[in-house]
């Protein structure tokens, strides 16, 4: 388990029943995770993997999901914590009333804490089937079922809940009803936290009619029976109402909470999603592809009947980022549970990064009953046309530079411009929970022709975590705008690092923390269109820093025939600059300005003479930064750099 997690100390303390029950018990585990919590998605999986293998034949458990808080709060508003804060919050107080008491992944089996005398006591990753085999030994002292149906409009629902004593019981502390609305999966295309989970189960939505419970009388007598029927609004936020189920549990509230205090459920039952009538739905975008060089792509898109009625009609509305919607009518037939793929026209992007959204609407003639399950959206980039090398990024400025393209197909952290030493690219794997992410920065496609021996530069800051959590970095090259990759550069784990190990977040604060990486391009020589890919591959260790990315030749001038020196003065230049040339013959030169996406700014032809030659620039309309200057004559090309500063 990395990075802390808060340790507990306490004996779990029993409850004790006033009966022998004699009904199957259901356990409930209760757990409290966070969408920014590291730990918690590295732990989620397995317990979750572990609630599905015990929640069929026999049932034995049921897993009841809150998204806290923990480390701190997810920004996103369209997070799971942000459409439900309070609830989740309040439960997990109601067994920690001491803030330091409370961490993530938490989780309590039945009201009891897992773990006892662990110095992680509590934690949720204590789970196992030995401990959900020991609860499923004990009998109930009631029986429990809850389930739900819709209302016409398919915005409300009614829960009716029937609870029967198995025998004669009675307890001196407040008997309670919890009701849940949950739903069973949740998925979003880009995380919606920090720590990487896209895909969520059982996640508590609605506690009902709040997370105070339902109070029940302390004493009952064998076979007495109560049904309690509770009429809720089905909260907008809810992602899908085909996953909608409930979690049903009853709870003895004994006084004096806290990590030792076992408030027991006795009984547990869970009421499945109920059926839509219509509810067309779309389950997979295809033709596009997540990087491309042409702007043209025909994408497709597949329609599902998540409805009880057969789906024969709809609208088929797409568009490329905020654009204008377009819309296709569809008709044919598609059973329950059967889809159909579609194919859509033509579409044109502009280079730089998009999202493609389509969506159906008007099904079978009608309102949808589960509009939030109706779209589709995939993210591409389209890479502009090529550059001429070389070129040279500094992030001096804010954000993703013009021309360069963040990659990022599995969503969550990327790389981004940060202001660390006057500007860098940071990735900050130190928060980000999901190992094996997949994350690359593209540079602009470069056009080699008439240079060679050219050479790649760039400086990398790393310190990593430990010998476990391990970061690698690639450098990649394409010969055909991504369909093939070739890796030039490949290191990780201490290889990589600039400095020792450390647990604590890493941030460059002096050159000595830096290392220039060199890496020869000379075998793609006269190359006409390359494309480069910083590639990093997440390990949960720590945060990996880029600078001064520069595309040249080994000493920054190729020399040509007949030219001995080149100078260019001022430097930095303000509205003019001049260059001066040192010629053993008479020659038509071109001078060519570049910025440092290779873009052209600015070119002039001139005839020099033998000796020196001086050749002013207009330089009053660039904007500042660095510029490559190629002077070009029949035999190669020389490159100078010039700063504009205003």
């Amino acid at each position: 388990m990395k990075k802390s997690v808060q340790i507990l100390s306490a004996l779990l303390l029993g409850t004790a029943l006033s009966m022998n029950a004699q009904t199957q018990r259901i356990s409930l585990f209760e757990e409290w995770t966070g969408e920014n919590c590291g730990p918690c998605a590295a732990t989620n999986p397995g317990i979750t993997t572990l609630a599905n293998a015990n929640f069929t034949g026999p049932k034995k458990l049921i897993l009841l999901r809150y998204q806290v808080a923990i480390p701190s709060a997810p920004t996103y508003t369209a997070s799971l914590y942000q459409q439900n804060s309070s609830e989740p919050t309040a439960r997990q107080s109601y067994y920690y009333p001491s803030s330091g008491d409370r961490f993530a992944p938490q989780g309590r089996l039945n009201g009891g804490e897992l773990g006892i005398g662990d110095p992680n006591q509590g934690h949720a990753g204590f789970l196992d089937q030995p401990s959900i085999d020991g609860a499923y030994l004990n009998d109930a002292p009631f029986a429990l079922t809850t389930g739900y149906t819709w209302n016409a409009t398919f915005d409300s629902v009614t829960i009716t809940t029937t609870i029967t004593a198995a025998q004669a019981f009675s307890t001196a502390n407040p008997l309670k009803l919890q009701l849940a609305i949950i739903e069973e999966e949740i998925h979003y295309a880009t995380a919606p936290g920090s720590n990487g989970e896209k895909d969520f189960e059982f996640v508590m939505r609605k506690m009902v009619p709040s997370q105070t419970g339902q109070t029940l009388v302390g004493t009952w007598t064998n076979g007495q029976t109560q049904t309690i029927v509770n009429t809720v609004k089905m909260p907008t936020y809810i992602w899908n109402k085909g996953e909608v189920a409930i979690v049903g549990f009853i709870q003895e509230d004994v006084p004096s909470p806290g990590p030792n205090t076992v408030r027991t459920v006795h009984q547990a039952a869970y009421g499945n999603p109920q059926p839509l009538a219509i509810d067309a739905t779309v389950t997979s975008l295809s033709g596009i592809n997540a990087s491309s060089c042409s702007p043209d792509f025909t994408p497709s898109l597949t329609i599902a009947n998540a409805g009880v009625s057969t789906l024969t009609s709809c609208t088929i509305n797409y568009k490329i980022d905020n654009g204008t919607v377009m819309t296709q009518p569809w008709t044919g037939s598609i059973a329950t549970g059967q889809n159909e793929v579609v194919a859509l026209p033509m579409q044109t992007a502009t280079a730089g990064t998009h999202t493609f959204t389509a969506y159906t609407s008007n099904p079978n003639g009608a309102s949808d009953n589960n509009i939030q399950n109706d779209d589709g959206a995939q993210t591409f980039i389209v890479f502009g046309p090529t550059s001429i090398a070389p070129i040279s990024q500094a992030f001096a400025t804010t954000g993703i530079p013009a021309g360069y393209s963040v990659g990022n197909p599995d969503g969550g952290y990327t790389w981004a411009r940060v202001t660390t030493m006057g500007g860098c690219l940071k990735y900050d794997a130190y928060n980000n929970g999901n190992e094996g992410d997949l994350d690359y920065f593209y540079l602009p496609r470069l056009d080699f022709t008439g240079l060679s021996n050219m050479e790649i530069k760039f400086d990398v800051a790393h310190r990593p975590y430990d010998a476990t959590y391990l970061e690698r970095l690639e450098l990649l090259v394409s010969p055909d705008c991504g369909t093939t990759w070739t890796s030039l550069y490949d290191k990780s784990g201490a290889t990589l690092g600039t400095g020792t190990a450390t647990t604590s977040a890493f941030t460059p604060t002096t050159a000595a923390n830096w290392r220039t990486e060199t890496v020869s391009l000379a075998s793609y020589s006269n190359a006409a269109d390359l494309l480069f890919a910083f590639k990093l591959t997440n390990g949960y260790g720590n945060n990996v820093y880029l600078d001064n990315i520069n595309v040249s030749t080994p000493v920054g001038v190729k020399e040509i025939v007949g030219v001995t020196n080149v100078s260019v003065f001022p430097n930095p230049a303000n509205n003019s600059a001049s260059l001066k040339i040192n010629s053993e013959t008479s020659e038509n030169v071109t001078v060519s300005m570049y910025n440092t996406i290779g873009q052209q700014v600015y070119t002039v032809s001139e005839k020099i003479s033998t000796g020196i030659n001086v050749i002013d620039l207009n330089t009053a309309e660039l904007s500042n930064g660095i510029y490559n200057i190629i002077i070009t004559n029949s035999t190669g090309k020389i490159v100078q750099k010039l700063t504009v500063n205003h």
